[in-house]
């Protein structure tokens, strides 16, 4: 069994569990093909890194004929990245932390570029006779880093001569799509919710040899999201059948309540599914919900008061700990509900 939550990597292994997503890919391949810029978006969870890494590793395994294939790659995490400054130099050194002035990274991604291309012939020819341009895959692109290095440095990316595939969540698409960002991006794809039919195959080849009729039992309760997908099958495999339906029917009890709350509930909730658990000032929650900390104690404690999430208190060094706060698991619903029913 295979139940891990983590992206999958550019490998044979993980090539075979990747699962169809063949019309996103298709388009890449007409994107590339066409050279044009690649915006794909998602909600957390939903695989978009995972898509990047099959796009890298159908690059270098992929028929003749295939647009993909050929293609130099270059991967770069983003990290939730802020600031503009900081994000090109994540793409151009690997280290955001230590920004060169713009147009010394801008030489040194043309640089670069020419290195990986090699020698263009020139002549009438030439076209047809050069190497497919080398790629740029940038992963969790925040909007207003995205919107400084796409939008403010548009054009002098264009002509450092790189395909770029850009990564981000849903709900940085406005901002990465606000002009002048807006030109850049010539393909944008926004990335479904697996169909319960694909839900199912991925489960069942996570759960190979022996899955039974659970893989179709947790994508009828809990959707086409591949993360929760593999983390309510995690939560589910070593129980009794007769237990499964208990759990399943809590979480879908859980989310329901949560959409019921409202807008900022839900995208509060997605963000603390996604990083497994945060404080109110964490940057990166702060960064990604484009909130102050005082939103967010705001939603969250309507959360804990409704028993959807949980606050512990971390110590994380000197000082006072942290209220760390997670959506509360399948177990902690039941218990929950059985201590009311109990004082009832």
């Amino acid at each position: 069994m295979l139940l891990s939550g983590r992206p999958l990597l550019d490998n044979p292994v993980d090539a075979a569990l990747f699962v169809d997503r063949e019309e996103p890919l298709t388009r890449i391949g007409t994107a590339l093909a066409r050279g044009l810029n690649v915006l794909v978006t998602g909600d957390p969870g939903l695989g978009k890194t995972s898509l990047l890494r099959q796009v890298m590793y159908r690059a270098r395994t992929a028929d003749p004929g295939d647009p993909i294939g050929g293609h130099p790659m270059r991967f770069v995490h983003a990290q939730s990245i802020t600031g503009g400054p900081a994000l090109l130099a994540q793409i151009v050194t690997g280290d955001h932390t230590r920004p060169a002035p713009t147009a010394q990274l801008l030489d040194q991604l043309t640089a670069e570029r020419a290195a990986v291309a090699g020698d263009t012939p020139a002549g009438e020819d030439a076209a047809a006779a050069a190497p497919p341009r080398p790629v740029l895959i940038v992963d969790d692109v925040t909007a207003t880093a995205g919107h400084e290095v796409f939008g403010r440095l548009r054009d002098e990316l264009w002509e450092t001569g790189y395909h770029w595939i850009v990564a981000a969540r849903a709900a940085d698409r406005a901002g990465l799509l606000t002009p002048p960002a807006d030109a850049f991006f010539d393909t944008v794809i926004d990335l479904p919710a697996l169909t319960p039919q694909t839900a199912t195959a991925l489960l069942t080849t996570r759960l190979a040899p022996d899955p039974g009729g659970l893989p179709a039992e947790i994508a009828g309760m809990v959707g086409g999201n591949p993360r929760r997908l593999i983390a309510a099958a995690r939560d589910l495999v070593d129980l009794p059948t007769a237990q499964h339906r208990a759990r399943l029917d809590a979480i879908a009890l859980r989310d329901r309540k949560i959409h019921a709350l409202g807008r900022s509930e839900s995208m509060l909730a997605a963000e603390l599914e996604a990083l497994g658990g945060a404080s109110a000032s964490d940057p990166a929650l702060l960064d990604r919900l484009g909130w102050t900390r005082a939103r967010a104690v705001q939603v969250l404690t309507k959360l804990e008061d409704e028993g959807l999430v949980v606050g512990e208190d971390v110590a994380a060094g000197p000082g006072r700990p942290r209220k760390v706060y997670r959506l509360l698991s399948a177990d902690e619903l039941l218990t929950r509900r059985s201590s009311t029913e109990h004082e009832q």
